[in-house]
């Protein structure tokens, strides 16, 4: 599936389900950052509304959930286009650079399959186990 697909798929499934509140202040990883910073939750509103194919403010993104190790990061946000989804950067040349998008709903016995898919976008292991946990506690 195309990025730009998964992108209008997210969008369309955001629109049906609504806004999801998810904080970060619940969420304890072993060996990743899990911080959301006021200068985090800007850096990465801009970071998403740019990712988006539709034109979306920065100030319209609403960042609930970071989660960072080696050079990958992964924000849960909330977007006004779409469904809240986790956004997901690799660090090169010292700037985020958006990766991928994941979006909708999983239970805790497909914590195996989110953890692998993430691996597949050269997460390492931390950053891929936070995100399952995360996506599994919504």
């Amino acid at each position: 599936m195309s990025p730009r697909f998964r992108r209008t798929a997210l969008a369309t499934t955001i629109a049906l389900l609504g806004s999801v509140s998810h904080s970060s202040a619940n969420l304890s990883c072993k060996g990743v950052d899990t911080a959301l910073t006021p200068e985090r939750k800007a850096t990465y509103s801009t970071l998403v509304a740019h990712s988006l194919d539709a034109k979306v403010a920065a100030s319209k993104v609403e960042i609930h959930t970071f989660m960072e190790a080696a050079s990958w990061s992964v924000v849960y946000a909330d977007v006004p286009i779409a469904d809240p989804g986790y956004f997901f950067f690799k660090i090169v040349d010292g700037k985020p650079r958006f990766e991928e998008v994941w979006g909708g709903m999983a239970d805790e016995s497909e914590t195996p399959e989110l953890v692998r898919w993430a691996e597949k976008l050269g997460t390492p292991r931390s950053v891929a186990e936070c995100f399952a946990k995360a996506a599994v506690s919504e």
